[in-house]
């Protein structure tokens, strides 16, 4: 189980990360990327790519929830110092995905 400092050492770490890799062109944020910049920032190796691709297919996923899942997904690869986002990633904020779904369907 990972402390309050042990999450307040990774956020650290995730947030001076994002200031490092997108602090060009007056982005500050990963919120503040756009389409783009999400391609370039955000890159999927095939096998990632092919999950993600497949379950827009299947859960009717937005372009722009797709957009979401890979800003999320690069903030789970940060948390965990990692460099590319891998399946784990995209998996992890996919299932986030689906829960908050079947909750809100009515």
């Amino acid at each position: 189980m990972t402390s309050s400092f042990g999450w307040d050492k990774s956020i650290s770490y995730s947030c001076s990360h994002q200031l490092q890799t997108g602090g060009s062109g007056g982005v500050h944020h990963k919120t503040q990327i756009n389409t783009k910049q999400i391609r370039a920032y955000c890159k999927l190796d095939e096998l990632s790519n092919t999950m993600l691709k497949n379950a827009m297919e299947r859960l009717n996923i937005s372009a722009r929830a797709y957009d979401r899942i890979l800003k999320v997904a690069r903030t789970i690869a940060d948390l965990e110092n990692s460099l590319e986002i891998n399946g784990n990633h995209i998996g992890e904020d996919l299932h986030d995905t689906i829960i908050r779904f079947t909750h809100c369907v009515v």
